[in-house]
């Protein structure tokens, strides 16, 4: 993923050339000042350091996003371990990775042709398969596979998510309450417990995070699992949390928990260290609870402070890989690129498996370093030291390699899809936004936002056919596409209405002068949230151009008017305006124009 520079990269391989024969050399010796033991031995030492270095090799030039050169090593390794299947399907991995399916498909094939295959080759295989969207053809090797190594973990996470994909929902949910969790283990526990969770067993969810918490207070995944659901839903994990907490007023955990999500937002980061003061002094252990003080500081503005807790915690657990991890957060959030990335590639070398390196962190600070170089309206700490960055060529790194990783280590985590689908909506990619959507649906069906997500883009891809002057055809079926994801959104939060819902549904009939649905929709919106100040603007628009009443047309935009405010988007502001004031002159005009005098009413703009 990182094209070097051609001095740095001319470097980088002579260091592993280096490397390479010191490795060599040193096997060499050993072989002749221990021949007399077991020669052989000696032998597939010198021979396993070599394929590793050149595994290593392949990997760097993957990450790097070099994939020609990893491909080309990679079959380097087949010829000199021509009996192991791993190269071939490393190489399908790339090609699926740069889009070139058919490829990919190819080194599948061969890969299953070679005899050697383990449990770790067979994941990759059905894995790939997955990404390809070859369902049908992961869930027949996936089933093999299952009914051979019942017990691989990382197996079974595969398989959930393609018997989801291959609407075997019973299947896969089995998978996770069999799943074969070590109880003695805090980072499988929180595992298993975030899958649980997954699937809608709050209760049991939640006494297996409790459970990993008890086992070790440290244990960075408990925080991942909050974290992550609290992304896209923090009220109800809040109104869980608190629930708890209430009921076992004595309990540590709960506290630290809210004041883990608390320390997210810089409007809730004082009820986080309000949270941290009550529980001071008591156990609940030693580092996890200064990274979310040094979090909640900085939101407050307490920036001196939360530094020093950050470079105490480094200097005090050296090669730990969660403390390099947030590390790398907090300096990102700080726009310090230079230090976020050291620490990010330190975390990542500390544990390789780490799934949030790949998922979130290292995207996040490439799109930042991208971001910067595209506007250079950020401002920088430590801008001398930014020009590492630059002669390392950071910019031109999409992060692919990294965000496929991420879902190989955990392929049921949602967030990671929905943080890969909202990588290619920023990149204005519609087509890969809406698969990485689409998995992500697969996976979590009953999530209502996931389903308005891809409604959203399904209208894009609807406007885009307009201005491409594209067939008809082809805008109706995105219509209708975004219309039974609306209704199935609708469906699922029936007993708590959200107005965008029915709004952009009311809109979509509007479009299609669709009379009677549109304004069923626009009302039901309007019983959801009576000052919402977009449906208010549709409502207007609608009673104007198809309800035939004038004055309720105009009554509605005035009060879209009136209640504009500084936290609304300008265009927000600027849409409402222009239609609130094309309505005044309409209604002037009707009021004081001639009898039998034609009134032209002008075009106004809806919202989604």
């Amino acid at each position: 993923m990182k094209l070097y520079g051609k001095d740095k990269k001319e470097m980088f391989l002579s260091v592993i050339g280096i490397v390479s024969a010191l490795l060599i050399s040193f096997s060499l010796i050993q072989y002749r000042e221990r021949v007399l033991g077991n020669g052989n031995i000696n032998l597939v030492m010198s021979r396993e350091a070599r394929l590793n270095a050149l595994s290593e090799q392949a990997s760097s030039y993957y990450y790097n996003e070099n994939y020609d050169d990893a491909i080309k090593v990679y079959n380097d390794l087949h010829e000199k371990d021509n009996e192991n299947p791993l190269w071939f399907a490393k190489i399908a991995e790339i090609y699926s990775v740069k889009g070139e399916i058919e490829k990919s498909e190819e080194y599948i094939t061969k890969a299953k042709e070679l005899k050697n295959m383990n449990e770790n080759t067979l994941n990759y295989i059905i894995f790939t398969e997955y990404m390809n969207g070859k369902y049908a053809e992961a869930l027949v090797d996936g089933e093999k596979a299952l009914k051979k190594y019942p017990d691989n973990k990382k197996l079974r996470e595969i398989m959930y998510v393609v018997y989801m994909n291959n609407n075997k929902v019973d299947k896969a949910y089995e998978l996770i309450k069999s799943y074969p969790v070590d109880l003695n283990s805090s980072y499988d526990t929180a595992t298993y417990a975030r899958m649980l969770l997954l699937i809608g067993e709050k209760s049991k969810g939640y006494q297996m995070l409790k459970k990993a918490w008890d086992i070790d207070k440290d244990e960075y995944k408990i925080y991942d699992v909050l974290a992550q659901i609290a992304v896209y839903n923090q009220d109800s994990l809040l109104k869980d949390i608190t629930e708890l907490s209430e009921k076992n007023s004595s309990d540590d955990a709960y506290k630290v928990w809210l004041a883990k999500i608390y320390s997210k937002a810089k409007g809730t980061s004082d009820m986080a260290i309000k949270l941290l003061n009550e529980v001071k002094g008591d156990d609940v252990g030693e580092i996890e609870v200064k990274l979310i003080e040094a979090y909640a500081l900085q939101n407050v503005g307490q920036n001196d402070k939360a530094d020093i807790i950050i470079d105490n915690i480094i200097s005090s657990n050296k090669e730990d890989f969660r403390v390099y991890h947030t590390a790398s957060w907090y300096y990102l959030g700080k726009n310090d690129f230079e230090k976020a990335l050291i620490y990010c590639k330190k975390s990542i070398k500390a544990n390789p498996n780490y799934p949030d390196n790949y998922g979130f962190l290292m995207p996040a600070i490439l799109d930042s370093i991208r971001d910067y170089e595209k506007n250079k309206t950020v401002k920088l700490n430590g801008a001398d030291k930014f020009n590492k960055i630059d002669k390392a060529d950071e910019f031109n790194k999409t992060g692919k390699p990294y965000l496929r990783t991420a879902l190989m280590l955990e392929p049921y985590n949602y967030n990671i899809m929905l943080n890969i689908a909202n990588h290619w909506y920023e990149e204005h990619d519609l087509y890969k936004a809406l698969k990485y959507f689409t998995l992500a649906e697969s996976v979590k069906p009953d999530d209502p936002e996931i389903k308005y997500s891809m409604a959203s883009i399904h209208i894009q891809k609807r406007v885009q056919y307009l201005s491409d002057n594209a067939d008809k055809k082809l805008v109706h079926e995105e219509e209708e596409k975004a219309i039974e994801l609306l209704k199935e959104c609708n469906k699922l939060s029936e007993n708590d209405p959200v107005p965008k819902y029915h709004r952009t549904l009311g809109t979509l009939y509007m479009l299609q002068g669709k009379s009677k649905e549109a304004i069923e929709q626009i009302r039901l919106a309007y019983h959801a949230d009576e000052s919402d100040v977009l449906n208010l603007n549709n409502a207007g628009c609608y009673y104007i151009t198809m309800g035939d009443n004038l004055e309720r047309g105009y009554y509605n935009l005035l009060k879209a008017y009136e209640g504009l405010n500084d936290s609304l988007d300008q265009y927000v502001i600027d849409i409402i305006t222009e239609n609130y004031q094309k309505a005044n002159k309409l209604v002037h005009e009707y009021y004081n124009g001639k009898d039998n005098e034609i009134i032209h009413i002008p075009d106004f703009q809806l919202f989604y």
